[in-house]
């Protein structure tokens, strides 16, 4: 997003730092390297909390379909995505386990059928919170499964694990 959404969004478009012009967009494209890591902040603010000043976006759940498109749009690779969204941060972090497919990982794995287009919106978002930033933003790149330590987490349409199946990391 730049600063070109920000007519479009209103109050929904602050957050911290602000949203950027297009060259400036276009600098941090170029910037990227291999030590770059791509992370979401989540800020699932109610539209009543945005109202009145709350900055930031729900990010998790459009993080990953958004860099997909970055792929199939080829600002960057599957490679790079891979590196700058699991293994960067797991090194980063020092996260045991994570950020590869090897033996003696575990396992978190995400199906993905690129050439799927879909449009993100409020009502296919998991988020409580009602809105996207990205409403009606057309993506290609469909998440079809997602597994967390080999098991099934996400089947395509719904959550399937439970409450309490997750565990820390730190």
């Amino acid at each position: 997003m730049s600063t070109d959404d920000i007519r479009r969004l209103g109050e929904l478009g602050k957050i911290n730092p602000p949203l950027r012009d297009k060259r400036e967009q276009a600098a941090l494209w170029r910037s990227i390297n291999d030590d770059t890591i791509i992370s979401s902040d989540h800020a699932p603010h109610l539209i009543a909390h945005k109202l009145t000043g709350s900055p930031g976006f729900p990010g998790v759940g459009t993080l990953l379909p958004l860099m997909l498109n970055a792929v199939h749009e080829k600002k960057i690779t599957m490679e790079q995505l891979v590196k700058m969204c699991a293994y960067n941060p797991s090194q980063a972090f020092q996260l045991k386990n994570k950020g590869s497919l090897a033996p003696g990982f575990d396992a978190d794995i995400v199906l993905v059928d690129m050439k799927k287009k879909w449009r993100i919106t409020a009502e296919n978002r998991l988020s409580k919170c009602g809105w996207t930033p990205f409403e009606g933003r057309e993506v290609c790149g469909k998440i079809e499964k997602v597994f967390l330590r080999g098991k099934l987490a996400y089947d395509g349409e719904k959550v399937t694990s439970k409450p309490g199946e997750g565990r820390e990391l730190l």
